[in-house]
């Protein structure tokens, strides 16, 4: 069994792919594999791939007939899997550093595999410069609270936690049923599930991951579905109610958090931001849709703007 599974989806990512693949090849811990599902590329993305793959046994190469799109995608990477913990590795992001799977070893060897570790990234551009930072004391801490509330507001107040760039625990992944496509869509939905629910987690204070902003499919688009918006939101208050976790500050907390997140799709909308489905497909919406959508996205936020009635909070 390998210790890491990198997961990515390529979708017509020919500049891109090569960094990424070469961003874990680099790393001083070699303890991984790499799982490719190609969503139907026009581009040569699936050749690359299988260049590499031809030359390092360690990447894997699948192929999709049509776009599924990337949350679908890691399902399906998932039950290939053979490693203890899983990453997703966006086809245009990168490893931050040679040394970066090496900080993620150090942890789960300390702590006895912990299920959720949480990693610190950088924000980047795809043309900057690749430096290979030398490798730096190991920076974690260890979170161990009975409260979901308070484990979630830790994670949202100290990483970008609604991101499948952190490392997860497969066994752990099974045994709560959390694929990122069904039931628990995705990494707003999957990741906010996995910390309500485990033990504890631990949190990196490491540059591990490289995050590009200019060549991001997902990155200042609008997900034009109701279901995305809402879902996370009753994750958690069924976590509130599930454990009588009634502490208002932290409930406040997360419901400003929602709520700002629930304004910035509106903000990206108006702003003529790109529409997607949930296989991030572009799509062309009529003003209706369009309205209905946005209609939905301020029902979100006026659910979470509860602050002084914790039961009108829990009944909607």
């Amino acid at each position: 069994m390998r210790k890491f599974s990198l997961l990515m989806c390529t979708y017509n990512s020919e500049n891109t792919v090569e960094t990424a693949i070469r961003s874990c090849q680099a790393q001083t811990c070699r303890d991984w594999e790499l799982l490719v599902l190609d969503n139907a590329s026009s581009d040569s993305s699936a050749d690359i791939v299988k260049r590499y793959a031809a030359e390092d046994d360690r990447i894997t190469l699948f192929t999709s007939d049509h776009n599924v799109g990337w949350a679908k995608g890691t399902s399906i990477l998932l039950e290939k899997t053979s490693g203890k913990y899983m990453c997703f590795l966006a086809a245009d992001d990168y490893l931050a550093s040679s040394c970066a799977l090496e900080y993620i070893s150090e942890v789960i060897d300390i702590e006895d595999a912990p299920p959720v570790i949480l990693v610190k990234h950088t924000n980047t551009t795809f043309d900057a410069e690749i430096v290979d930072e030398p490798k730096e004391s190991l920076n974690y801490i260890s979170i161990r609270s009975k409260s979901p509330l308070f484990k979630l507001t830790w994670a949202v107040e100290n990483w970008f936690y609604n991101s499948l760039f952190h490392f997860l625990n497969i066994e752990f992944l099974r045994k709560e049923n959390v694929d990122f496509f069904d039931p628990y869509l995705g990494d707003n939905d999957g990741m906010t599930r996995l910390l309500l629910d485990c033990e504890y987690y631990c949190g990196i204070y490491n540059t591990v991951y490289a995050l590009t902003s200019d060549t991001s499919q997902t990155m200042g688009a609008v997900v034009a579905d109701g279901y995305y918006s809402m879902s996370r939101w009753n994750i958690i208050k069924d976590a509130i109610v599930e454990h009588c976790d009634f502490d208002t500050s932290r409930i406040v907390g997360i419901s400003d958090y929602i709520v700002n997140l629930g304004f910035q799709q509106l903000f990206k909308l108006c702003a003529g931001c790109p529409v997607r489905d949930l296989e991030m497909n572009n799509k062309n919406v009529s003003d209706l849709v369009m309205i209905s959508f946005c209609i939905v996205i301020m029902y979100v936020c006026l659910c979470s703007f509860s602050k002084n009635d914790i039961f009108i909070f829990i009944y909607y």
